[in-house]
């Protein structure tokens, strides 16, 4: 039975590199990082954000760590009354548990998110929560539980088309078919599998299913396949510098050899896994390989250093609570005093791990922990209790291979009746063959007399018709003439409106260029003749000149890429304080020349939904226009609120404002620019672009404004994904 608890030790670090947690705080992978930016965050949604990202993040290296941050944000998301929030700790916590072996725990928290509404967007969250249940009941050794919610995972991904998702969910139903002796099964889901992440080049993933069908060999006794796969793993692990994996596979090599016999190379690959656990805090793979070590030690009968091996993996287990390991563990050293012939202590070792087998319902490991003790008392002498636990021993082993059998029958009259069907169906096709022929020789003549009839009628009907057909393509043709003169006369007006607007531009080019050229001109020629602070006046005047200039390029750029179609368009969610305090400090020196102050008063944490180079291209040719339009000394506010689905930000200044026949031609091509109060130049085309990209990004513009007290630009986004 050894090595059947090897088996189970390994399962926990094998089977959950199928589990794939959100990504959360993206972008953000460090954990001394994430650590800092949640003690930081001064928002509790934000702060909530960062510690489910922490919680996940620690799920391999220390489950119990990751517990403690998963159980705060799920208290904060709580208090925000947050469903979605909620959900996604509840599901970071099951995640977690499962990492640490308590599988109770893990369905305890998965079952807690069954009252949660997600509305729309409920089944790629539900994919996740059932994948998260079939991995729980799999380790519980509930095959048939875990096959049902895999499958409706697998059912929901293939609804939501989620790519990621439906492979490692085939990997799933693999690795169950491979733990219920299913192998053929196991090997089409993970050949599958492995078949689409090469073809997609998902090196990632390719190695994970690698890996796995290297487990697979391994479980059918084929060691020399399992290595190949594996060190197949290992190559793609090395060149990504994935050491997660990297340890997991050098472990799984280690074992390939250590059932070969090859216990040197065993003992390098176990050494190997337990450096790059060690260096990485990879904790639960640091007592694997150290329980994989002390297991070579036992087969060699070194049992002092298979001891130290044993005792510090245990330590390690009981400290982060690996209760497989701890099991694992617990049987190990008792079979050392078994073979030391302390038998008392032997039993001690082997009846807590029974204990606790049983308290967690682990099937195998109850059963090798009654071996153990039926050997042990049968050492001592007391064959009433060894004949006892070798009776429980038999009873479950029977009760095992007797399921193991119902599976089979089950399977073999589900596929009798699957063929039983086919033959009834085959049965049943031939004979509607056989009259369908018979019927339609009965017919053939009574349908070649009506299709006679019918040609005949149909001549004299095409005679009729045939003059209504003409006069309805005359008509067509009339209606498409329409539709092109139309076409054409819209497409000889968009003409006339860029040649006016080209030829704004380029009269509006020609002035500050020849400032900037007189500018130059004078610096050049009368350069010795001038204070240093009429150079610097000077240099100062070509510095503001050349910005305008440079504003008015970019806009004229930004404007006829938008005219031919070449704008790129790439939406996210983005927090708007800091984009605007960016212009902000973009246009400070133009505002600091006529002593307006701008105020952004939006608060952090809004966020829209927008193209961040649209936005900011917006927010600059606004604050930019209420600049040239704000006397000496004025203000210029800038504002968010959120409502419902929406942001509304708004744009208000102390200008001279604009009238109502001002305002209506507001967004439309001018043939001429309106100076601003210190008879500052433009194009027109800043207030163009702005509404160019609002209606893009799907968003709205609305202006308010009166002569003499300022005006009000309304930007309204949405928060979320319009498509």
């Amino acid at each position: 039975m050894k090595n059947i608890t090897r088996t189970c030790f390994l399962a926990l670090f094998s089977f959950f590199v199928w589990i794939s947690p959100e990504v959360r705080a993206e972008g953000v992978d460090s954990i001394p990082i994430l650590k800092e930016l949640a003690e930081k965050a001064t928002l509790p949604k934000i702060r909530a954000v960062y510690l489910i990202r922490l919680s996940d993040k620690l799920s391999r290296q220390n489950p119990a760590e990751a517990v403690v941050y998963g159980k705060e944000a799920w208290q904060l998301a709580r208090q925000l009354d947050d469903p979605l929030l909620t959900f996604k700790c509840l599901i970071s916590i099951g995640y977690d548990y499962n990492y640490l072996g308590q599988f109770d725990s893990a369905l305890f928290f998965a079952k807690k998110t069954h009252d949660i509404d997600l509305g729309d967007d409920s089944l790629k969250y539900l994919i996740r929560l059932y994948n998260l249940l079939g991995s729980s009941y799999s380790n519980k050794i509930n095959s048939d539980s875990a096959e049902y919610f895999w499958d409706l995972a697998l059912k929901y991904a293939i609804v939501t088309q989620d790519s990621v998702s439906i492979p490692a969910l085939w990997g799933n139903l693999g690795t169950l078919a491979s733990n219920k002796g299913h192998f053929q099964i196991a090997f089409d889901y993970m050949l599958k599998t492995l078949d689409y992440y090469e073809k997609n080049g998902k090196l990632v993933q390719t190695a994970i299913i690698l890996n796995n069908i290297g487990q697979l060999n391994q479980s059918m006794g084929d060691h020399q396949r399992a290595i190949e796969y594996t060190l197949r793993a290992i190559e793609i692990n090395t060149k990504l510098n994935n050491l997660f994996h990297l340890s997991q596979n050098y472990g799984n090599l280690g074992i390939s050899y250590h059932e070969l016999n090859q216990n040197d190379l065993a003992m390098e690959y176990y050494q190997k896994s337990l450096k790059l656990a060690r260096e990485n805090n990879f904790l639960i793979d640091q007592a694997r390989a150290l329980s994989n070590l002390g297991s070579v030690y036992l087969d060699q009968e070194n049992y002092i250093e298979a001891m130290q091996y044993f005792q510090e993996s245990l330590q390690l287990c009981r400290e982060y609570g690996f209760f497989y390991g701890i099991m694992s563990n617990l049987n190990y050293i008792g079979e050392i005093h078994l073979n030391q012939q302390e038998y008392r202590k032997a039993i001690g070792y082997f009846e807590e791990a029974l204990e606790m087998a049983t308290l967690y319902n682990e099937t195998v490991v109850v059963s090798d922990s009654f071996s153990k003790l039926s050997q042990a008392f049968e050492k001592l002498g007391d064959y009433q209790q060894s004949l006892t636990f070798y009776k429980k021993f038999t009873a479950i082993t029977d009760s095992l291979d007797q399921l193991a059998n119902i599976n089979h029958i089950e399977e073999m009259q589900t596929r009798y009746e699957s063929e039983k069907k086919e033959l009834e169906n085959n049965q049943l096709r031939v004979e509607n063959s056989t009259k369908a022929r018979i019927i339609k020789i009965q017919r053939i003549t009574v349908i070649a007399f009506i299709i006679i009839v019918l040609l005949m009628w149909a001549l004299i009907f095409l005679i009729f018709k045939s003059r209504e057909k003409i006069s309805k393509a005359n008509q067509h043709l009339n209606e498409l003439y329409e539709k092109i003169s139309k076409q054409n006369q819209q497409l000889e007006e968009t003409n006339a409106t860029k040649d006016k607007l080209f030829s704004i531009v380029a009269h509006d080019l020609r002035s500050p260029f020849n400032a900037l050229l007189g500018h130059l001109q004078i610096l050049m020629e009368d350069f010795d003749t001038f204070s240093d602070d009429e150079k610097k006046a000077i240099l100062e005047a070509l510095y503001i000149q050349s910005n305008n200039t440079f504003s008015l390029l970019e806009n004229l750029l930004q404007w006829a890429m938008a005219q031919r179609g070449q704008i790129e368009y790439w939406p996210k969610m983005n927090e708007i304080s800091d984009l605007v305090n960016a212009e902000v400090d973009f246009l400070a020196s133009r505002a600091m020349k006529k002593n307006i102050q701008i105020v952004n008063s939006i608060p952090h944490g809004i966020e829209i939904w927008a193209d961040p180079a649209h936005f900011k291209i917006c927010i600059r040719n606004i604050v930019n226009n209420s600049i040239k339009f704000t006397e000496h000394g004025g203000k210029i506010t800038l504002e968010a609120i959120r409502e419902n689905s929406s942001v509304k930000i708004s744009i208000t200044d102390t200008g001279i404002g604009m009238d109502d026949q001002t305002l209506k031609g507001i967004f439309l091509p001018k043939k001429s620019s309106t100076r601003g109060t210190d008879n500052e130049m433009g194009s027109g085309l800043g207030l163009l672009l702005v509404n160019e990209f609002i209606m893009m990004n799907k968003a709205e513009i609305s202006v308010s404004s009166n002569p003499g007290k300022g005006s009000t630009f309304v930007l309204t986004f949405p928060t979320g994904n319009q498509a």
